[in-house]
């Protein structure tokens, strides 16, 4: 079998993996015969192994955790600024706010958040806030 790269494996597949290789390691079979029958590198098949011999809750060893950066990580604005930013670009038009903007551009944004919540933010930032 040729080897398959676990990052693209759904989560339920990757676990039903990590169960075969503990089953066929507790059976006795060699890690050459695991990695034919699984797709996966020798590189996993110890760490696992290992853990699993350790571990107290089994189940716990064979789930998969969630992968990447959480939600919301690495953001300029909280959820309360995003809210108010959000609130005076859909109530009012920049005018109104003493903005030399006609309507509603990334400049025109910026120089809201700078001047309610004095942070100065590049130009591609707030158009991904936008």
């Amino acid at each position: 079998m040729e080897k398959q790269d676990g990052r693209k494996l759904s989560k339920t597949a990757l676990e039903e993996r990590r169960r075969i290789i503990i089953r066929m390691k507790e059976n006795g079979s060699s890690p050459s015969e695991i990695t034919a029958a699984t797709g996966c590198s020798r590189q996993a098949i110890y760490p696992l192994w290992n853990k699993w011999k350790k571990s107290k809750n089994k189940e716990k060893t064979i789930s998969v955790k969630k992968c990447g950066r959480p939600l919301g990580y690495g953001r300029t604005l909280t959820k309360m600024q995003e809210k108010g930013i959000q609130k005076a670009i859909t109530d009012k038009y920049p005018d109104q706010l003493k903005l030399d903007f006609a309507l509603w551009t990334r400049e025109a944004v910026k120089l809201v958040i700078r001047q309610k919540y004095d942070i100065d933010m590049p130009i591609r930032t707030v158009g991904e806030y936008l």
